[in-house]
C-alpha cells in the first residue's frame, strides 16, 4: 500500500503514513488485496485519548510500530514535569529522574547549610551538586528521547481498558506547576534558614575571637604595668634612701593638691596636682627651656599609688614611665625610668602658677 501524499510504501492496515503523517484512506472500506476492512474504534479511541497534537503522535506511533526509534519529544525535555503532568505521564517522569532529582535537592540543601559554617565543605557540596545537575539533565534528555514510545504504551493500555478519558489536562498542568513552586519554596526556605544560622554562627565566632584577643591584650598590659611598678619601686628607694616599709610616713593621708616647681640649669619644670583620691593622683606636667619654649607638655595624667608614699605614671602613647615620691618635708621627687624627657629631680611647692 502506497501513501497518496508522498508515495512512501505503507504497511497494510496502517492508518497514518509514517513519513508525512497523512491519513491513509482505503476506498469504500476495501483493502488493496480486495478484502473488506474490519472496522474498529481503536484509532478513534487513541485519538480521543491523545486529543491534541494528533498529527504528531499518530505518525510517531506508526513509526514505532514499524520498528523505528521515533523522534525526541522536545516539549518533554524543556518543560519536564509540567509537560508530563499535562500528558498524564507524571508517574513515568518521576520514575525516570527520581534518583538524580533527589540527589540534586539534598546536595543543594547541604551546600547551603555548610557554606557559612565550613566554606570548604560547602564548596565541595556545590561541586557535587553541579555534577548531579548534569546527570539530571542527561536523565531528562533520555526520557524525552523515549517519551513517544512510553506514551504510546500508555495510550495502548488505556485503549485496552476502554478508557476514553483524554490525557491533556490544563488543571493537571497548573497542579504540576504549583507542586514545582512549592518544592522550590521549601528548598529556598531551608537555604535561607541555613544562611541566617551560618551568619549568626560566624558572627558569634568573630565576637568570641575578638573577646579572647582583648583579654590577652589586657593581660599583657597588666604584665607590663606590674613590671614597670617593680622597676620603679626598686630604683626609687636608692634616690630617696628611705624604705617605704620602714617609714611610718603615709602620704595618702595628706592633701598634695597644688603647684610644684623644679629649677634646673637650663630648664624649669612645673608639676600641678589638681586631684587626689585613694587610687592615685591627677596632675599635669610641663618642662620649659630658658627661653620659655615648651619642651614637654603632659596634661590630665593619672598616677596610681604603689605604696603609701609613691605613685607611678605610665603613658603608653609617649612610651614613658616615671614615679613621684611624696616626701615628709612636703617636696616631691620625680624619677623618670629612662630620663628621656628630663623631668627627673626634686620639686618644691610654689605659690606661683
Amino acid at each position: 500500500m502506497v501513501c497518496e501524499n508522498c508515495g512512501t510504501e505503507v504497511k497494510e492496515g496502517s492508518t497514518f503514513c509514517p513519513r508525512c503523517g497523512k491519513t491513509i484512506n482505503s476506498s469504500d472500506g476495501v483493502l488493496p488485496n480486495g478484502e473488506v476492512k474490519n472496522e474498529d474504534n481503536t484509532s478513534d479511541l487513541m485519538k480521543a485519548i491523545i486529543k491534541t497534537k494528533i498529527n504528531y503522535y499518530m505518525p510517531q506511533f506508526e513509526l514505532i510500530k514499524n520498528g523505528n526509534k521515533g523522534r525526541t519529544n522536545w516539549a518533554s525535555f524543556f518543560f519536564g514535569f509540567i509537560h508530563a503532568g499535562y500528558r498524564n505521564m507524571w508517574r513515568e517522569w518521576i520514575s525516570a529522574v527520581k534518583i538524580p532529582l533527589i540527589a540534586e535537592l539534598v546536595l543543594m540543601i547541604l551546600a547551603g547549610i555548610t557554606m557559612f559554617v565550613h566554606p570548604m565543605a560547602g564548596m565541595l557540596f556545590y561541586g557535587f551538586e553541579a555534577v548531579v545537575a548534569i546527570w539530571l539533565m542527561i536523565a531528562q534528555f533520555l526520557f524525552a528521547g523515549k517519551f513517544n514510545r512510553v506514551y504510546m504504551k500508555h495510550v495502548q493500555e488505556k485503549v485496552s481498558c476502554k478508557n476514553e478519558n483524554p490525557d491533556p489536562s490544563i488543571g493537571r498542568t497548573i497542579l504540576s506547576y504549583v507542586i514545582m513552586m512549592v518544592v522550590y519554596a521549601v528548598v529556598m526556605a531551608i537555604l535561607s534558614a541555613a544562611m541566617v544560622a551560618g551568619i549568626n554562627y560566624q558572627m558569634q565566632q568573630e565576637l568570641k575571637d575578638y573577646t579572647e584577643e582583648s583579654v590577652i591584650e589586657e593581660d599583657s598590659n597588666d604584665m607590663d604595668w606590674d613590671s614597670s611598678e617593680d622597676e620603679t619601686y626598686t630604683v626609687e628607694p636608692e634616690e630617696s634612701d628611705v624604705s617605704s616599709e620602714e617609714s611610718s610616713f603615709d602620704a595618702t593621708e595628706y592633701d598634695w593638691e597644688g603647684y610644684y616647681e623644679c629649677l634646673g640649669e637650663n630648664t624649669s619644670a612645673g608639676l600641678y596636682i589638681y586631684g587626689q583620691d585613694e587610687s592615685g593622683v591627677m596632675f599635669s606636667l610641663e618642662v620649659d627651656d630658658a627661653e620659655e619654649n615648651v619642651l614637654v607638655d603632659l596634661r590630665d595624667c593619672v598616677a596610681y599609688w604603689t605604696d603609701n608614699r609613691t605613685v607611678v605614671c605610665q603613658d603608653d602613647s609617649m612610651n614613658i614611665t616615671f614615679s613621684v615620691a611624696f616626701n615628709e618635708d612636703g617636696s616631691l621627687t620625680v624619677l623618670e625610668e629612662a630620663n628621656s624627657l628630663g623631668i627627673s629631680g626634686g620639686y618644691q611647692r610654689s605659690e606661683e602658677y
